[in-house]
C-alpha cells in the first residue's frame, strides 16, 4: 500500500489472520523507521518499498535489522515527459503542502 499507515495496520492484521500471503509496505508510509511503534520492523512485514536510495540507507542506519526487508521502488515523476511546453516566468512558484495525521497502534 502507498502512503497510508491505516491501510498498513489493516493489511498487517490480514496477514496475521492469514488472509494475505505476502505483505509489502510502502513507499511513503512512514518518514522515520521509529514511527508508529517502529511499524516497519514488525515481523509479518515481508518487505518495505523505499522510494529512493537515501531513504533506504537512512532507515537501515537507524535500524540495521530492517536491511534485508528494504527494497528500492522508484516512484517518481518523469520530469521530461511532464515538462510544460510553454515558457514559464522565473516568478512562477509551485508550492505543495502536506499534513500528516499520525495514528498510534
Amino acid at each position: 500500500m502507498l502512503a497510508n499507515i491505516t491501510a498498513g495496520f489493516q493489511a498487517y492484521q490480514l496477514k496475521r489472520e492469514k488472509a494475505i500471503k505476502t505483505l509489502l509496505i510502502g513507499p511513503n508510509v512512514v518518514s522515520s523507521i521509529s514511527e508508529f511503534d517502529s511499524f516497519l520492523t514488525w515481523p509479518l512485514i515481508d518487505a518495505y518499498l523505499a522510494n529512493c536510495q537515501w531513504v533506504m540507507n537512512n532507515f537501515v542506519s537507524f535500524n540495521p535489522s530492517i536491511e534485508k526487508k528494504v527494497r528500492l521502488w522508484f516512484s517518481g515523476v518523469d520530469e521530461t515527459y511532464w515538462k510544460p511546453t510553454c515558457h514559464l516566468s522565473k516568478r512562477c512558484l509551485i508550492m505543495c503542502c502536506c499534513i500528516e495525521k499520525q495514528m498510534r497502534k
